[in-house]
């Protein structure tokens, strides 16, 4: 049997496409397993949204061959259309490479290069897998590609076109992962807001999945605030199965700097929506994205994005320093902030951010919540809430992991939810 090990690089569209490679060859006959040593094959969706993301995914790659020198590595993703095929192959020393547009070859050529014997052959399955993302929530592809090319942005130049997946393709999926065993579905893709299959739209693909499922939850990944479709707001208000979750990148408080991203929305505008969606919700949680240090920043631009912060409460703030990716708009500007500042601004902006995600936490205090169990360690369960909040119970067991409860939070210590 040829057992092969999976990682992921990046976001969360990464992680819907490696756990539906790992789903598909798991269901023709192939092991999965978690570690190299015990991998003949390892397949790595690589990142390359920011140099980081790149370097990441060549040490990935350069790491199974060191702790398995007999091991095979395959590599697809963001990183292999940013570089060239040849260049990737000399700092990785992949065996396959695959660019994104052929990603969805990557399982015929594992079957090619990796034949099973046919005894071994069992078909597709309903097949639980105990990855990263993938043991009871799994993330569920619906779109790929964009065609926004925001200035800082390399995602269009590798991914190419906006495109939406059928939404029979999408709607079977679904189905299937919750035949698998996942409790939660995160709905994901380049940009799911922008989902159009005929008469379809992301709202329509939620209501479809409800229909067509019976238990598991849905969140929603990160969402384009200037398409934000308030119907969802009605079905959130009305179904528990959805999540109290939204992700809206932000970027910038700075409406100088939105423009220079190409981003079509402005600060008020944005705000106006986190505060009709926190007046209809109750404890939502809303998360962004902000980058700082993005060419022609300026001190007054930086304190306009902590000024959103301080505004908008978020529940979570990731933050990015800028990173010039080739090809861009934004690489060519001449203003390019120095690296000393950049960190020094993403220092602020998360000491900033800390005291509104703890300010949330301790919200949920003596309110329910909807858990699900996803690990136990020590004897405790650990899980994710519907709005998208660490929590523990004590004295759980493993015939826990995958179940849905509701739960009341009783205390925050360290930043971590006790029910």
């Amino acid at each position: 049997m040829v057992a092969i090990t999976f990682r992921n690089i990046g976001c969360k569209l990464n992680q819907a496409e490696i756990e539906s490679m790992a789903r598909e060859l798991a269901g023709k006959g192939y092991k999965v397993v978690n570690f190299f040593k015990e991998a003949d094959l390892c397949v790595i969706n690589t990142c390359s949204v920011t140099s980081k993301a790149a370097r990441d995914s060549r040490k990935m790659a350069r790491r199974a061959k060191r702790e398995n020198p007999n091991i095979k590595t395959v590599l697809t993703g963001c990183y292999v259309n940013y570089a060239t095929l040849e260049r990737v192959k000399g700092e990785t020393e992949a065996d396959l490479v695959v660019p994104n547009e052929e990603k969805n070859s990557v399982v015929a050529r594992i079957t090619q290069l990796f034949p099973l014997s046919s005894e071994l052959y069992i078909g597709r399955g309903a097949v639980k897998l105990d990855l990263p993302l993938g043991h009871v929530r799994g993330a569920l592809k619906i779109e790929d590609g964009c065609s926004m090319k925001c200035s800082f942005c390399v995602i269009p130049y590798l991914r190419g076109r906006y495109s939406s997946l059928p939404i029979e393709q999408v709607v079977s999926e679904a189905k299937f992962m919750e035949e698998c065993g996942y409790s939660e579905i995160v709905i994901t893709g380049t940009q799911i807001s922008a989902y159009r299959w005929e008469k379809y739209r992301l709202f329509d693909v939620i209501c479809k999945i409800l229909e067509t499922t019976s238990k598991v939850r849905i969140r929603i990944s990160s969402i384009a605030p200037w398409q934000f479709d308030r119907r969802i707001l009605t079905l959130m208000e009305n179904e528990k199965r959805v999540c109290r979750h939204f992700h809206l990148s932000l970027q910038s408080g700075s409406d100088k700097i939105l423009r220079a991203m190409r981003r079509p929305y402005t600060i008020c505008r944005y705000l106006e929506l986190v505060e009709e969606i926190k007046s209809r919700i109750p404890r939502v949680a809303i998360t962004t994205d902000i980058i700082v240090g993005f060419p022609g920043e300026e001190d007054k631009d930086f304190l306009d994005s902590v000024k959103a912060v301080c505004k908008a409460k978020f529940s979570k703030v990731h933050v990015f320093p800028y990173s010039p990716r080739k090809g861009t708009a934004a690489s060519a500007i001449k203003e390019q902030i120095p690296e000393n500042i950049k960190k020094s601004r993403v220092k602020r902006i998360i000491e900033v951010a800390s005291a509104y995600e703890e300010e949330f936490r301790n919200s949920n205090i003596g309110e329910k919540v909807e858990v699900v169990w996803e690990d136990v360690r020590n004897e405790q369960l650990i899980g994710t809430s519907d709005n998208y909040l660490r929590v523990v119970k004590s004295f759980g067991e493993i015939s826990d992991v995958g179940k849905i409860e509701e739960v009341t939070i009783s205390r925050n210590l360290g930043g971590v939810l006790f029910c």
